[in-house]
């Protein structure tokens, strides 16, 4: 329990004094909300078992004023299993939820009228407050269920950044929301738009942190703009393009865009030297080339090019060529990465 709550509960009691309620009717206020204060605590123990099944523990669980926090000891690395795990409150909470119309019913008779009987009212109110506690974690603002559960999904179907950006706008949406409704109808709903606000900054600032820490893969430091060949291009009238160009090595191409190989800018000097006008690409080029994987880290990329004394490294995703590892380049990546992190 956080210590606000007996500021809140002392507030509470106050105002129940102030508006004319007797002991009795005091008494079963504090009841209610009591009992709905454990079915919060209720829907927090959701995420806890189900964060328990992965084999992540929790390190506490708050109750606040406004509801409760359970704080985990680590986040899921799946998005599969942090999408179960926020999605297991609101869980509760809806079953919860039926639990208290099944008892309002049958305490009225199979009829949902809190006049016919008193416990049928005290059971309303706790379906209310159920529904209202999984309506609420369900809206799609960090740091609410629903907004956990929005960023897992689309982590899992467009990648971590799509996420991150969509979370950040539909956070940042909510605020600006709540922060009208307190404006125009209750300042209470300013806390929400707090909250929401808050959510918003900590989700940006945790993803790129969690990028920084990431190591540097060479499909991110590798060059995307470069010139290529194919394998039947005579290389007498590039002579002068090519040796006026920065770029010192060129992928040879088929049509389809695999890579046949590469023409370094000392092959192409050397099948000159002949005096032959009618080489080709194809005819000159290295087909032996060793290549770099886009997700592998860059500096496993940079210690192969190390070993082979290599200038340059084409990188592949699957069969398609992305870009060209460039010695200097990718070490200058690299160094600004780690100063970065």
């Amino acid at each position: 329990m956080h210590v606000s709550c007996a500021f809140a509960l002392a507030w509470f009691v106050f105002l129940a004094v102030k508006m004319g309620h007797n002991a009795v009717s005091l008494t079963a206020s504090l009841f209610l909300l009591f009992v709905a204060a454990v079915m919060i605590v209720a829907h927090e123990f959701g995420h806890v078992l189900a964060a328990r099944a992965y084999g992540i523990k929790t390190a506490e669980v708050v109750v606040l004023p406004i509801g409760a926090v359970s704080r985990l000891e680590r986040h899921p690395e799946e998005p599969h299993a942090d999408m179960l795990i926020a999605a297991a409150g609101p869980a509760v909470s809806a079953v919860l939820a039926v639990l208290c119309w099944a008892l309002a019913r049958e305490t009225t008779w199979a009829q949902f009228d809190p006049r016919r009987a008193p416990m049928a009212g005290i059971f309303v109110k706790l379906f209310w407050v159920n529904v209202l506690v999984a309506v609420l974690n369900l809206l799609p603002a960090q740091p609410m269920d629903g907004g956990r559960i929005v960023r897992a999904l689309l982590e899992m179907l467009f990648g971590e950044r799509v996420a991150a950006v969509v979370t950040v706008a539909t956070s940042l949406a909510c605020a600006l929301g709540f922060a009208l409704v307190a404006f125009s109808f209750d300042f209470f709903f300013g806390v929400f738009a707090l909250i929401a606000g808050y959510g918003a900054v900590h989700q940006w600032q945790d993803f790129k942190a969690r990028e920084s820490r990431r190591p540097l893969t060479a499909g991110q430091a590798a060059a995307t703009t470069f010139e290529c060949l194919t394998p039947d291009q005579v290389l007498l009238p590039l002579l002068d393009a090519v040796f006026a160009s920065a770029q010192r090595d060129f992928p040879v191409l088929t049509e389809d865009g695999y890579l046949l190989g590469m023409v370094t800018r000392e092959a192409f000097a050397k099948g000159m030297g002949g005096g032959s006008g009618g080489l080709t690409a194809g005819d000159v080029m290295r087909t032996d080339m060793p290549i770099a994987r886009a997700a592998e880290p860059l500096s496993t990329a940079l210690a192969r090019m190390d070993e082979l004394k290599l200038r340059v490294l084409p990188v592949l995703d699957g069969d398609t060529l992305v870009g060209l590892l460039i010695r200097e380049e990718a070490e200058d990546a690299q160094l600004t990465h780690a100063i970065g992190s």
